[in-house]
């Protein structure tokens, strides 16, 4: 009876954090009649497998970069955060102070409050935002669609700084959501009958009404990622020269409109799916019509492959171009079994009729528009990661190799106008989706083999094998050549001869050459009587087929190793440590 008790604590006690998840992350635009009529699906708390709201990242969380005698806290410690303070400013500090926000925090947390007129706790000007609690929400909130209410439930987002900084480029762990909605699971994926979704909002106008301000989203580098490990949608570049008026500007290479200064298109395929504004992928940054800086004026998607600029009819059934002129926007990424299903809801300027069906005059206005694409999965595989931001990419020369490490775009540090304004993120959420495991089989040089992830394995050097293999009697196992191109399945560690890769196979054809002169079936350097004992047996003058391991002494291709052969044998020989090298008869 005790036992059953505590199941049912630990139930109600889960129960309790899902509710809690998701009265932080369902706010009024989520659920608005008139957010549902424009195509965006209402939530519930059962709908929810992750997300984050961003309100109760507080002062508390930077821990003792604030104050070394405070106690430890995460900077970044994932929903639900515990505990689950709600940005409580007593009782943390020991000396008993009020534990006032601090520049410190900012700088630590990397996330932001809205702004507000007033200024309640007190800040310093020199935190870069000012601060809004809990207890006095009445600050700038956004407007939601036609000026409904706020759509944020509490006034925090994640906030980009932009101009000539792009160094944000945040990650959050999904494995321990995955385990708790699908017990067993490290990783989450999507398939036609269960799809995982991903949506999220965002706002560059800084709390403005988006009717009669034009800001920032088609200078934009912010985009959200489901990913795998450490692997992320590529962001490598090459440098166009936009010179004498300002300088270089990059220029992301991996992308479907490929740029002709780059190189050759990568067909490697990254642990990644992507949505959102990436204003590198502009081809023509020296463009005096866009202001010789990075601008796009559509979104574009990362498809495990390459990202796209989202033009109109850029995939089968594309609704929309996707683009956004200004104010709230909705993302969604609905991640099916081989195909992603992406909507883009934003205000877009468009000539607008007055008076209807009497359109003699038309103006232009702000129209919230749908956007709409089915883009087939180039990555097919699991997430155990979500990303916000813009990846760190690194300089490419012409054979696509890297110039120095991969870092932050700093291409406008004199000059700040040139580069994008500030832009918030809030609410991303993960909905429904299937659980799977990140864990694989790892082979060691050794001969050895465990279950972990892929970054772990890498890092103890070992090659992976992919997710859900497991440690079975031939997983780790690879081509082993040996005298005369014969082959075995060996581990790495068992191979008298060339191992030629774990994975490898010995039915692949051509996967053990043979040996250079094709006499020398003992790979010595010399043809003598050792090697013609070998080619003795291999003769099939008396009949049968040709032995495994004989194939390289068929010079004639003609399916039996005969007097022609014979003949071709003779040619080659040097006799016992005298080295061959190439004649006319034996080349």
């Amino acid at each position: 009876m005790k036992r059953m008790s505590i199941a049912v604590g630990v139930t109600v006690l889960l129960s309790n954090v899902l509710v809690s998840m998701a009265d932080r992350c369902i706010g009024p635009m989520d659920n608005d009649p008139f957010t549902v009529s424009k195509g965006v699906d209402p939530i519930s708390p059962a709908d929810i497998t992750w997300c984050d709201d961003f309100d109760s990242y507080c002062d508390n969380n930077c821990g003792d970069a604030c104050d070394p005698a405070w106690p430890a806290h995460s900077v970044w410690p994932g929903y639900p955060p515990s505990p689950d303070n709600l940005c409580d400013h007593g009782g943390l500090d020991p000396s008993g102070g009020p534990n006032d926000p601090s520049a410190e925090y900012f700088l630590q947390s990397y996330h932001w409050p809205l702004p507000t007129i007033s200024n309640p706790a007190g800040m310093s000007n020199s935190a870069p935002g000012a601060w809004l609690t809990d207890v006095n929400p009445g600050g700038a909130r956004w407007a939601g669609w036609d000026d409904n209410p706020g759509w944020t439930t509490t006034p925090y987002a994640l906030r980009y700084k932009g101009f000539s900084n792009t160094n944000q480029y945040h990650t959050f762990s999904l494995e321990a959501a995955a385990g708790q909605r699908f017990p067993g699971s490290d990783a989450l994926n999507g398939t036609d009958a269960n799809p995982l979704t991903l949506r999220f909002w965002m706002n560059p106008a800084e709390g403005m009404n988006p009717v009669g301000v034009i800001d920032s989203p088609p200078i934009l580098a912010l985009y959200v990622e489901l990913r795998m490990d450490n692997d992320h949608a590529p962001t490598d570049y090459v440098e166009k020269d936009c010179a004498p008026e300002v300088g270089m500007f990059p220029v992301v290479c991996q992308q479907r409109h490929h740029p002709a200064a780059c190189p050759a298109l990568s067909t490697a395929t990254h642990a990644s799916l992507a949505f959102g504004w990436l204003a590198p992928l502009d081809n023509n940054p020296c463009d005096v019509e866009t202001g010789r800086k990075p601008t796009t004026y559509h979104a574009a998607v990362f498809d495990g492959l390459k990202w796209t600029q989202l033009f109109a009819s850029m995939f089968a059934g594309q609704v929309g171009k996707f683009n956004w002129d200004s104010g709230q926007a909705y993302f969604e990424v609905k991640v099916k079994t081989s195909v992603v299903e992406i909507k883009q809801i934003a205000y877009v300027q468009d000539s607008v009729c007055l008076d209807p069906p009497y359109c003699d005059d038309m103006v232009l206005a702000y129209v919230l528009k749908t956007s709409t694409a089915t883009v087939p999965r180039q990555y097919l595989g699991a997430f155990n990661r979500i990303s916000i931001g813009a990846a760190p990419g690194c300089k490419l020369d012409q054979d696509g190799n890297c110039l120095g490490e991969p870092d932050v775009w700093r291409y406008a540090q004199d000059n700040s106008s040139l580069g994008w304004h500030h832009a918030y993120v809030d609410r991303p959420a993960l909905l429904g989706g299937v659980g799977a495991s990140s864990l694989g089989a790892c082979c060691k040089a050794d001969g050895s083999c465990s279950v972990e992830t892929a970054s772990a394995c890498a890092a103890g050097a070992g090659v992976w094998r992919g997710i859900n293999t497991t440690c079975d009697g031939s997983v780790c196992t690879g081509a082993c050549c040996q005298a005369a191109g014969v082959c075995t399945q060996t581990l790495v560690n068992a191979c008298p001869g060339n191992y030629r890769g774990i994975g490898t196979n010995c039915a692949t054809p051509g996967i053990c050459p043979c040996p250079t002169p094709f006499a020398d079936y003992d790979m010595d350097g010399d043809v003598d009587m050792d090697d013609f004992a070998g080619f003795q047996r291999c003769l099939t003058i008396t009949g049968g087929a040709i032995l495994q391991g004989c194939e390289c002494f068929d010079q004639d291709t003609s399916g039996t190793i005969d007097n022609t052969d014979i003949e071709k044998f003779a040619l080659c020989a040097t006799g016992k440590d005298v080295a061959w090298s190439p004649t006319v008869d034996c080349p």
